[in-house]
Parts: structure tokens; sequence; C-alpha cells
């Protein structure tokens, strides 16, 4: 389950680091995805100081929910790009049958295509093996990206609770920031009894650090302010099964291509 809220001390977040485009031309990435966007950035500048997030999920379905986390890590963190990732198979979810994964896939498209900033990635649907595992995923964009592009890996509260459960969690700093959108009635200091000592010493707060993350800083635990929003995929899905509506709860273009593949039912 995704659910997105917040209540932190820290409560004037802005998004001065809003505008930080820094000169990439985002106009063809909604035809190109993110190899497009590889190949523009790296015609333009080799990625020396590129900011990437990388969004992973099931996205069954993806949901505003997903988007609106995505749009506000990028604000709030200056992202020159968000990378929507559906997972194979996600190592913690409960076991179910998932969609398809090109039906997962083409509705992260559907998104993506209606933020320039928004690309897909189908890298973790053709893996093999199919689980998918964080830290390996993050080995391959720092592969692929180079060690001149900032990478952030974004994620909810809910994920970041079970950090310590993931494979090599330990390593996850050496390759990536981390952003972690905050759920109702948590701050740093409900983190204690469950969160690693090492991953609680290096939160930040992106309105505390003056213009945010530099280039070559170490890499550091975000907490992020988003509008408060209760969404599941799991409710979703449950909605579509009953006989309910889901509109609006999800991009009008996934909504229609829900109803026109017959999904859920």
């Amino acid at each position: 389950m995704v659910c997105f809220f917040l209540r932190l001390k820290h409560a004037n977040i802005c998004s001065k680091w809003a505008g930080a485009s820094k000169g990439i031309d985002h106009s063809e990435n909604r035809k190109a995805g993110v190899s497009g966007f590889r190949e523009k950035v790296r015609e333009a500048r080799g990625f020396v100081g590129v900011r990437i997030g990388l969004l992973g999920g099931s996205f069954d379905p993806l949901h505003i929910g997903h988007l609106v986390v995505g749009e506000q890590a990028r604000l709030q963190l200056g992202l020159d790009q968000v990378v929507l990732i559906p997972s194979a198979v996600p190592p913690h979810k409960t076991v179910r049958q998932l969609v398809d994964p090109h039906h997962r896939l083409r509705m992260a498209e559907l998104a993506a295509a209606q933020n320039p900033t928004f690309a897909t990635d189908d890298f973790e649907l053709k893996r093999v093996p199919r689980i998918s595992f964080t830290i390996d995923t993050l080995r391959h964009y720092r592969g692929s990206f180079g060690k001149s592009a900032s990478l952030y890996l974004i994620m909810g509260m809910d994920s970041f609770l079970e950090i310590d459960t993931w494979k090599d969690y330990h390593r996850l700093l050496e390759l990536a920031h981390l952003i972690v959108a905050t759920r109702a009635g948590y701050d740093a200091r409900d983190l204690e009894e469950v969160v690693p000592l090492s991953l609680r010493q290096r939160i930040r707060i992106p309105s505390a650090v003056a213009n945010g993350p530099g280039s070559g800083d170490e890499h550091a635990v975000w907490f992020i302010e988003i509008p408060p929003l209760f969404l599941s995929s799991t409710d979703l899905r449950r909605r579509v099964r009953d006989g309910g509506s889901i509109r609006y709860l999800v991009p009008d273009d996934v909504w229609r291509y829900i109803q026109e593949q017959d999904l859920y039912r």
C-alpha cells in the first residue's frame, strides 16, 4: 500500500529549486523515454551535475499519488528528470498476480507523457532474474549515467521504515541520495526504533540546507513535504472490481486505458 501524508516539525519547505532545469531540453522526452534523455544530456554536458530521480513500484495501477511524490521530489530537490520504473517482482510485496508487465509499463508511459520532465524505463521488467532488488537497480543506473550524475531514489515512508530488510541496504547511500515522502504522524524522532542509525544520521530537510545538496556533497536521506493524499493501488483495484469509479484518482489516460483493457475486473 502506498499512503502519503505529512506531519513534520519543519513546515516551511519551499520549492526554490523548482526551476532548476539547467538548460536541458525536455520537449521530446515523452516520445524518447529515459534512453532519449540519456542521449540529450550526454550530448549537452556528459551528465555533469545532472540530478535524476528514480521512482520505482509495481504501478498496479499507477495513481496520482505516485505522480505527486515524483513531482514534489523534482521541485524540492531540483531534479532534472524523474524516471518511473515499473518493477517485475517486488521482493517485499505480498505474493499475488500482478497485471501483465506490458500493461503496467503502458500506464506509466501514459502518465509520464503529461509531464516533459518525467520518463519511463522498462529495465526491471527485462532484467533476469526478475526479482527487483533496489541495490541492483541503482548499480545499473550508476553504470548507465556515470559518476558525474546525481541519483535520487524516491520512496514513501512505509518503504523507508522497512529499509533494513532490503538487500544491501547499507550500500544504498554509496550510490544515491534517498528521498522520503513522509506520511501522517512521522518526524525524524519517530524513526529511532526502526531505522538504522547510519541512515538516521544522514537525514536532511531541503529547506534547512541552503541551495539544496551540492554536486560533491555526501549522499543524504532527504525528507520532503507532500500534499495530504491517501491513495493505494490495492484500494483502486478493489474499487474497479466492485464496479466503482477511480476517475480522477489516476491520470485520465490511465483511467481510459484501464477501461479499454478491462483491467482489474
